[in-house]
């Protein structure tokens, strides 16, 4: 795993539209956020950019989750790398973790560069030492279920344009259900019930709660992302192995 680990963490850094979208887009979106939008500040002392920021973190990281990160699962399945691992003894759990943990690595690097950028031009105000633990905890947790999303979107599309087509409306339609192009407030009633099993509802409307020491720890979010990981876990191996058995039979009928 370690073997497959570097290497997909070098690939990772190799895409120059997946390090623009996670480490450069949510910057620009901050700028255009808070010299568009963000007026004043927010009750308790805290400014407005603290308001801002977890949006600003999820312009990055859904993109990642839902259109980057899967088209390496989809060329890795068309290509036949992660076939080919099979033959030095590594399964497809093992290299969908490593993949998952390359890609988390980046997310992790764009999350300090919005914290720096945040700071030095809005001065962030960084929160308590627990709410902040809790708030990141909740936050990457729930960015991961997006991760396994992501990946069962690869194992099923594999074609590049097709993920990206149905990554962009996924990503697109959960930031809008969740309040980052509208506040979740103005929604009408049935989209706001959509929203409310988007992990991203969290990530965009609720976690300043968080951030700001109001609340702890969401439990309906923690279970609600874990849901998502258990189910796109279990789905997106089941479609790799249909497959791979698949492609045996279909081999062994050729020979």
């Amino acid at each position: 795993m370690k073997q497959y680990f570097q290497f997909s963490l070098k690939s990772v850094f190799r895409v120059p539209v997946s390090v623009f979208f996670t480490l450069v887009f949510p910057v620009m979106m901050m700028f255009v956020m808070m010299e568009t939008t963000a007026e004043g500040g927010v009750s308790g002392g805290w400014p407005a950019i603290s308001r801002c920021f977890p949006v600003v973190l999820a312009y990055g990281l859904l993109p990642l989750s839902l259109v980057t990160f899967p088209m390496a699962i989809g060329a890795g399945l068309d290509e036949g790398t992660m076939r080919r691992m099979e033959y030095f003894h590594v399964g497809f759990p093992v290299i969908l973790a490593s993949e998952i943990l390359a890609n988390v690595c980046l997310g992790m690097i764009s999350i300090v560069v919005d914290v720096v950028c945040a700071s030095l031009f809005y001065s962030l105000k960084a929160p308590a030492v627990y709410p902040g633990i809790v708030f990141f905890i909740q936050y990457i947790f729930a960015w991961v279920a997006f991760m396994f999303a992501g990946a069962f979107i690869g194992v099923v599309l594999k074609s590049s344009k097709a993920i990206t087509a149905v990554g962009m409306v996924v990503m697109f339609a959960a930031l809008f259900l969740c309040g980052a192009f509208v506040p979740f407030s103005r929604l009408p009633s049935a989209l706001q019930v959509v929203g409310r099993f988007f992990p991203a509802k969290w990530m965009i409307v609720d976690s300043f709660q968080s951030w700001s020491g109001v609340v702890g720890f969401d439990w309906y979010c923690l279970a609600l992302s874990g849901v998502w990981i258990v189910v796109f876990a279990a789905l997106t191996v089941l479609v790799y192995r249909k497959a791979h058995q698949r492609l045996r039979c279909a081999v062994r009928g050729i020979q």
